[in-house]
C-alpha cells in the first residue's frame, strides 16, 4: 500500500509538474 502511495504521488507529479522534473524525482528514488 506504502508503494502504492508512492506511485501515486508520482503520477500527481507528473501531471501537474513538468515532466522532465518528475523524472528527475523518480529518478532519485
Amino acid at each position: 500500500e506504502w508503494e502504492v502511495t508512492l506511485l501515486e504521488n508520482l503520477w500527481v507529479d507528473t501531471t501537474h509538474r513538468h515532466p522532465l522534473e518528475a523524472m528527475t524525482r523518480a529518478s532519485m528514488i
